[in-house]
């Protein structure tokens, strides 16, 4: 609801501040009189210089300071209530103004500060409110952040338990089917072998460093340039392979295993990479052997 000003007229912040210099002159001036017989006529007005500085600043306080010396010469000094200076209130009238000078500035100055001050604190207080909006603000999206990162944690964990899971799946299943799965870089080489395949040809995954050379030499003498025939083909022809063949093992023994293989990244228009499985079925040689012996048997 807007104020009701009861049609008094608005008068101007400075118009108040400068009435209050009156206003404590005027006030000086009425209780010096009863107190004039006690030698007080100027010491009062310095409160009136003092309070007129601080609350008005420092026109108010200059104003005050005049009125003040126009006061003392017209109520307190002979002639009474004339304006008229004589030589001997000269040191008066100078240490009164000096004095009263002194004490507005003082005023003045410390008013002066103590605005500064609590505008200081102001500052102070709304930096302190920021930072700590901020560091609300901050904390709250390091919090989120964390649960996010935790949460991916779970997951990331969760999906490396299924990928263990389904990888000791596999590797139970190409022990159980004596299959081995491989991939060899044509470019560059370098193959890569399952647990299983290494358990095929006889070595061991923690000593072994697999390679196409230790492939070839492993690869029963016999049949090794029919193999590297097979697969310059293979890559020649960028085509599937799907051969037979005996690898030696270093005990001796003599194994048959069926080798599978199909290129991949083809990208560049060139075989890169093959990827395929070698299966131990030398048990399946054995009883088609003996299955072979006993059908020639009885047909004798």
């Amino acid at each position: 609801m807007p104020k009701a000003d009861f049609g008094l007229p608005r008068v101007a912040p400075g118009v108040w501040r400068y009435g209050l210099s009156v206003l404590l002159v005027a006030i000086c001036t009425a209780v010096t009189f009863p107190l004039q017989s006690f030698g007080v006529r100027t010491s009062l007005f310095f409160p009136a210089v003092l309070l007129a500085t601080w609350f008005g600043g420092t026109g108010p306080g200059l104003l005050a300071v005049l009125l003040s010396i126009l006061s003392i010469n017209f109520f307190f000094t002979e002639p009474f209530f004339a304006f008229e200076f004589s030589v001997r209130d000269i040191p008066t009238t100078v240490a009164f103004l000096f004095s009263a000078l002194v004490i507005s500035s003082w005023s003045d100055a410390r008013k002066r500060a103590e605005n500064r001050l609590r505008e200081s604190e102001s500052e102070l207080r709304k930096a302190r409110s920021e930072l700590e909006a901020k560091v609300e603000e901050r904390t709250a999206k390091l919090s989120r952040a964390n649960e996010e990162l935790q949460s991916e944690i779970i997951e990331r964990k969760s999906a490396e338990a299924k990928l263990r899971s389904s990888e000791g799946f596999l590797a139970e299943g190409q022990r159980i089917s004596h299959t081995g799965s491989w991939s060899w870089n044509v470019s560059s080489g370098k193959v890569a072998w399952s647990e299983e395949h290494f358990r095929i040809f006889g070595f061991e995954p923690e000593k072994t460093e697999p390679s196409f050379q230790l492939f070839l030499e492993t690869v029963h003498p016999e049949d090794r340039s029919f193999i590297e025939r097979s697969l310059d083909e293979a890559v020649r022809e960028r085509s599937d392979f799907d051969i037979e063949f005996r690898i030696a093992l270093a005990d001796g023994s003599v194994k048959h295993v069926h080798g599978v293989g199909r290129p991949v990244d083809e990208e560049s228009g060139e075989v890169d990479r093959y990827t395929g499985t070698t299966v131990d079925i030398s048990e399946r040689k054995r009883g088609e052997a003996l299955f072979a012996g006993e059908k020639r048997l009885l047909e004798m």
